[in-house]
């Protein structure tokens, strides 16, 4: 068992939920044998209700995006730091958004 846990701290408007994004599909993206269950194993702590559902809404939608292709710097920040390509991030990503929408409960972004 895993218990690895990474804090970020920093002022409003620095980027957090965008490291934070970043790091959850990292995790979520970078076994291709764990496409499936691996995001139901990630936890991401938020202050508030408004700011857990805005980091499950921005999961979905960068996954969103990298499936349509829409190219962004997360996607260039993915695949250089899973170690694959463009064309593999997006494969992987549709697997991913596949299972989470179908088990989008298990998708936890909470509160504390």
């Amino acid at each position: 068992m895993q218990k690895n846990f990474v804090v970020y701290k920093s002022s409003a408007g620095s980027g957090k939920t965008f490291t934070l994004v970043k790091e959850y599909l990292k995790l979520a993206l970078s076994d291709p044998q764990k496409l499936h269950f691996n995001f139901k194993r990630i936890l991401a702590l938020t202050f508030t209700n408004k700011a857990a559902a805005e980091m499950r809404m921005r999961i979905v939608k960068a996954l969103t995006n990298i499936c349509e292709g829409k190219p962004s710097e997360l996607d260039k920040l993915l695949c250089t730091e899973i170690g694959i390509d463009q064309k593999e991030l997006k494969a992987r990503a549709q697997i991913l958004i596949n299972h989470m929408l179908h088990h989008y409960s298990d998708l936890s972004c909470k509160h504390h």
